[in-house]
């Protein structure tokens, strides 16, 4: 087995360059994930997304341009198979009902990741849904 299979794929859109970086550093240090792709737009999203197929997409809940249920269904129809985590900045946010409806399996406040992402994005891939 080769040292990247078997390992879950990401994607992360998110257009704050910051915690892009700081998600990128997170993913780096574990073994069984592997960050495929970084987009800042949802547009740049779509076309990484048909590019590195990944088993989860790291989705932020703000970006601009369309509302995130609208994205969440964009992604889920050229991919099917990819699990959706959007990250929220708030616990409580009102549209995280709207992603879920639309097909995310998981939503997690930012400040929570650090301490909870690497977990969502495995409980996720097993199957699991976070919300």
């Amino acid at each position: 087995m080769s040292a990247n299979e078997g390992r879950i794929r990401v994607l992360l859109i998110e257009p704050n360059p910051v915690l892009l970086e700081g998600i990128a550093s997170l993913l780096r240090d574990e073994s069984d994930m592997k960050l495929v792709g970084s987009a800042m737009s949802t547009l740049a999203g779509v076309d990484l997304l048909r590019q590195v197929q990944p088993n989860v997409i790291l989705l932020d809940l703000e970006l601009a341009g369309t509302t995130s249920a609208m994205t969440v269904r964009e992604l889920r129809s050229v991919d099917s198979n990819a699990s959706i985590i959007v990250l929220a900045s708030y616990e409580l946010d009102p549209a995280a009902t709207s992603v879920i409806q639309a097909g995310a399996a998981a939503v997690i406040a930012k400040h929570q990741l650090e301490n909870s992402l690497l977990d969502v994005i495995r409980t996720t891939r097993a199957g699991g849904t976070n919300t």
